[in-house]
């Protein structure tokens, strides 16, 4: 993937921090806290230079919102990735946008594609089709089901949601995860997704964080894919008043200039 295309630098691409909201924790503290916790970088050696790695999504999306940039950089170095999508998210107000349910999940993993094409044209995309309010607490089911997607190639890294995430269906999804990066052998890389929402910084495993800081055209590119993902950035045509599933202060924890992921030091170099 050639990203070069854009080089201004990366603040630039951000748009400003949207002020507090009562009884979250805002994004200028979450900021202030991960530049006083020095976190050290995740980089291609501290990962094992893998030939192959897995991401699951528990809704589309997920991994390019929450690693976009250190995804794209692994592709530069030759990785083959594999994205594994559980569910395509809560369709149930599929009428607000001018769908019935199948054809809003439809338009999603179409969205997905697009962005997939953008920041990492070469990966496959998977579709289990599972309904998203069927994911929480059923770890083992969601285990069973990616076991049997037979054509994945095994993966040396796992790339899945935090098991501690504080919402239902990410934790399974990462417990999930979990079992199947230890079948496999491969080095489990947990992406905090909703954590940032539910979670004050003082409930993070700082000892097991690690940050990436993207280059600015990895940013760029990361910036177009996720703004491919209208269905859920975009507050629904048909719904007045209605707030998009992923509003103002989601996305801008993902629009950090470092992303943020948690896994085991002593597995790491």
């Amino acid at each position: 993937m050639d990203t070069r295309e854009e080089e201004s630098p990366t603040m630039a691409l951000l748009p400003p921090i949207p002020g507090p909201v009562a009884g979250r924790t805002s994004e200028a503290e979450w900021r202030a806290a991960l530049a006083n916790a020095a976190l050290p970088e995740l980089t291609w050696q501290s990962l094992g230079t893998p030939a192959r790695a897995l991401v699951l999504d528990t809704v589309p999306g997920e991994g390019i919102f929450a690693i976009g940039g250190l995804l794209a950089g692994l592709t530069e170095r030759g990785c083959a990735v594999d994205v594994v999508t559980l569910s395509a998210g809560d369709v149930r107000a599929a009428a607000a946008y001018g769908e019935d349910e199948i054809g809003l999940a439809t338009r999603r993993l179409r969205e997905h594609r697009s962005a997939l094409d953008i920041l990492l044209p070469a990966s496959r995309l998977i579709y289990l089709k599972l309904p998203v309010e069927a994911l929480a607490g059923n770890e083992g089911e969601i285990a069973d089901r990616l076991a049997s997607v037979t054509d994945l190639a095994p993966a040396q890294l796992v790339f899945a949601p935090y098991r501690l995430d504080g919402a239902p269906a990410q934790e399974s999804v990462g417990a999930a995860a979990a079992k199947v990066a230890a079948g496999l052998g491969a080095l489990l890389v947990e992406m905090p997704v909703q954590l940032w929402q539910t979670a004050p910084p003082e409930d993070l495993p700082w000892s097991d964080l690690w940050q990436h800081q993207p280059p600015p055209a990895a940013v760029a590119a990361k910036t177009r894919a996720m703004a491919c993902f209208t269905s859920q950035i975009v507050p629904a045509p048909m719904a007045a008043g209605a707030s998009a599933p992923l509003g103002e202060q989601a996305l801008v924890c993902f629009e950090r200039p470092v992303e943020v992921v948690v896994a085991d030091r002593l597995r790491l170099r």
